[in-house]
């Protein structure tokens, strides 16, 4: 009875409601909750990936920069250096060049391919001309080997001569034949100096010429360096060299020029 009077629809229905419109709070909550949620993390997850791949695109940079330098480095010392070594470093620097094409942006990318295209162009120029300095260097080597046989075997014709000096009852006849073969021996010898004598000189002139030219046959790969080096700067976000930087570098080029131009002259013999 007393229940049956104190209920009230309105207020029952009030009740109601409120309870739904709590439940419908909490479910909007907590769905929003859930879609932050996934927003940051999905921001989370690009941000990181664009981290990495920052990292490895730094990394890439990084390794074509040193690989290029060995390269270079390389070309100067090819009338010396094995071939090998110039392969290896060629190797690596198409490696990385191929790497930069990969994770560079376009301009970046294009940059990389002329470079890896001027580089092949200036080592075949200088392989090409290299080919009759590594040729004398070979020709003077098997010049060595003879004059080194000939050389022992005009000291074994000088000792056998002192022995037969040396003997009281001496063959004349065979003293002869020992004398009139050392003086043969010697003459060869003298020969075999002379020659390479001439070699050598052909040898240092064109070293000297290599050298001289190194710098022109290497210009435009150096000049693409550059190039690639500021466009790999854009790319991470790094403070662009000023035109005064690349002014610089020309002209220190130069000095180096005129540097190996009086190596040259230092390096052809004086006749």
């Amino acid at each position: 009875m007393i229940g049956e009077m104190n209920f009230n629809p309105a207020s029952s229905g009030g009740v109601w409601v409120g309870a739904i419109s709590a439940l419908v709070a909490v479910f909007l909550t907590s769905a929003f909750n859930a879609w932050q949620q996934r927003t940051q993390r999905r921001h989370d997850a690009r941000f990181k990936e664009l981290d990495r791949a920052s990292g490895l695109r730094k990394e890439v940079y990084l390794n074509a920069a040193s690989d290029t330098a060995r390269a270079m480095a390389a070309l100067g010392s090819l009338p010396t250096a094995e071939l090998t070594v110039l392969t290896e470093a060629s190797v690596n620097l198409a490696a990385s060049l191929a790497k930069v094409q990969v994770v560079g942006e376009g301009n970046t990318s294009r940059l990389a391919h002329q470079l890896g295209f001027e580089f092949s162009l200036a080592q075949l120029t200088l392989l090409k001309e290299v080919a009759p300095i590594r040729r004398l260097k070979f020709d003077i080597d098997n010049l060595n080997d003879r004059l080194r046989s000939a050389e022992e075997e005009r000291a074994r014709l000088i000792a056998a001569l002192s022995r037969h000096t040396e003997t009281l009852n001496q063959n004349k006849a065979e003293f002869n034949v020992l004398k009139e073969m050392a003086e043969r021996q010697y003459v060869l010898v003298e020969s075999l100096l002379n020659d390479r004598a001439k070699l050598w000189r052909q040898h240092s002139d064109g070293h000297a010429d290599y050298s001289e030219n190194l710098i022109e046959r290497t210009l435009s790969v150096r000049l693409l360096h550059m190039d690639l080096m500021d466009a790999v700067r854009e790319d991470l976000g790094l403070e662009p060299r000023s035109p005064e930087i690349k002014t610089e570098m020309v002209n220190q080029w130069e000095e180096i020029r005129v540097a190996l131009h009086d190596f040259a002259d230092a390096l052809r013999p004086k006749d």
